[in-house]
């Protein structure tokens, strides 16, 4: 069989321009892989209004799928984009929508949710990384339920060269990230406690008209080596959260639990099955500063509890979030779907299939 994977860069960092395989290589035998990315074309990546690379990427990954029997797209915008293609070429290639989500949809504009619900109408599977997404996207996007699965987000472990020097010298706590963050309520807390010190490695999106005190350091558009540089260390994270129902935050509480941080984070619905009160996190109420700022000092003052913390949330990432459990779903989505025999071989010729 033949599949596509198709992404965006992450606008986070800089441009490496090293295209990202996912779990391509260690997929089953028989699937032949090809990437479709905006790291292709990195002189119009580089424009963001309007994003060109989005778009062209999209088209040559709906334009390739008329000859393939699976396209994966990772992220809202991708799925999107290549969705909207595919149905104007008539493409019937079977279309899964991985990491799927949709924090912000409360603030799209009609013209925008109207895109969405006609490019997700023939998508064949979701997958998102929380219970509560699995709820409420279905009568938003008008797509079957059934449609939807939650998996853990899952991850071989931290990318981090644990030889190199710290970038920040001293004591510090560390934020990464930039979907869904509540960097105000952070900044609030870290007023109150102007000796100790705060590193944000953010998107500019996520702290615009924001003043961080005189203790913040915001990093934005920096290389990932050094944004998880700040990160290993720094004596534990913060991951702050818009509200308790903002489906945000998965891949970055995976990446903390791997790096043995222990971290601070929103009580959220989004957390359920993640993270657990006093085990492997520490809570705080949505946009409570003063909560958020007692939980940080007491971390500091109990060296003991913030050991323990960390411990628990390798463990849980280690056994729940390991990226063997995503080749296993994936490859029992591509037997399931009749693509291949389990030897790899194809199973006997059949219709791609058209979802509507």
């Amino acid at each position: 069989m033949k599949a596509l994977n198709v992404y965006e860069e992450n606008a986070l960092y800089d441009k490496s321009g090293v295209v990202w395989e996912w779990i391509t290589p260690k997929t089953m035998a028989g699937i032949d892989w090809e990437t479709i990315t905006t790291i292709q074309t990195p002189k119009l990546n580089r424009l963001q209004k309007p994003y060109l690379a989005r778009y062209l990427m999209a088209f040559r990954a709906a334009w390739k799928a008329r000859n393939v029997d699976l396209v994966v797209t990772h992220g809202e915008p991708t799925a999107i984009w290549t969705g909207i293609f595919m149905r104007l070429l008539g493409v019937k290639a079977k279309h899964l929508a991985w990491a799927f989500t949709m924090p912000e949809y409360d603030d799209y504009s009609s013209w925008r949710k109207m895109l969405l619900r006609f490019g997700m109408k023939n998508v064949d599977r979701l997958v998102m990384f929380s219970e509560i997404e699995t709820r409420t996207y279905p009568p938003l996007l008008g797509v079957d339920p059934d449609r939807f699965r939650m998996i853990p987000w899952s991850a071989n472990g931290a990318t981090i060269d644990w030889s190199a020097p710290p970038l920040i010298e001293g004591e510090y706590i560390a934020a990464i990230g930039g979907e869904g963050r509540d960097y105000a309520t952070l900044f609030k807390a870290m007023e109150m406690i102007p000796e100790r010190q705060l590193a944000v490695v953010a998107s500019p999106k996520s702290i615009e008209g924001l003043t961080p005190p005189p203790n913040v350091t915001v990093y934005s558009n920096i290389p990932l080596t050094d944004a998880m540089n700040i990160a290993a260390h720094a004596s534990f994270l913060v991951l702050p959260l818009l509200s308790e129902t903002i489906p945000c935050g998965h891949g970055s509480i995976v990446s903390q639990f791997y790096l043995k941080r222990a971290t601070i984070v929103t009580r959220s619905q989004a957390m359920d099955g993640y993270a657990y009160p006093e085990d492997n996190v520490l809570e705080y109420p949505a946009q409570d500063a003063e909560g958020l700022k007692n939980q940080i000092i007491r971390l500091f003052e109990d060296e003991e509890l913030r050991d323990r913390i960390a411990a628990s949330g390798l463990r849980f990432a280690e056994s729940k979030c390991s990226e063997p459990y995503t080749i296993e779903y994936f490859n029992n989505y591509v037997l399931e779907s009749g693509f291949l025999d389990g030897n790899g071989g194809k199973q006997q010729e059949q219709p791609l299939s058209s979802a509507g």
